[in-house]
């Protein structure tokens, strides 16, 4: 149906996906930004999914010769988190907004 929005990829989580739709419909968005949204909200999931793993088994671990290491959940919070930040620069959601006070909104 011409004119209606993309649905939201069906990998992300529900919180993501309504995320989705609400930056879908209050942005103006092309085509080509559209795989970089979903790379956005892909990396959000993961670093929610982290965020959780550290909390529930701590930023260190020992492994089988009993030496403490890094959770290998903190580079994966890390590195989701530098795709996040470069999404959103990319989408241009860290520039001022044109036009109206509501223009640009990301939620």
């Amino acid at each position: 149906m011409p004119g209606s929005s993309p649905e939201p990829p069906a990998h992300l989580s529900e919180t993501s996906k309504q995320r989705w739709r609400e930056i879908v419909a209050e942005n103006n968005m092309d085509a080509a930004s559209l795989p970089i949204l979903t790379s956005y909200l892909t990396a959000l999931d993961r670093v929610e999914e982290a965020r959780t793993e550290i909390a529930r088994i701590g930023p260190l671990i020992k492994d089988r010769f009993n030496i403490v290491k890094p959770n290998p959940w903190v580079a994966i919070e890390r590195d989701s988190t530098l795709i996040m930040h470069r999404a959103f620069r990319l989408l241009g959601f860290d520039q001022e907004p044109r036009g109206g006070s509501d223009q640009g909104k990301l939620f």
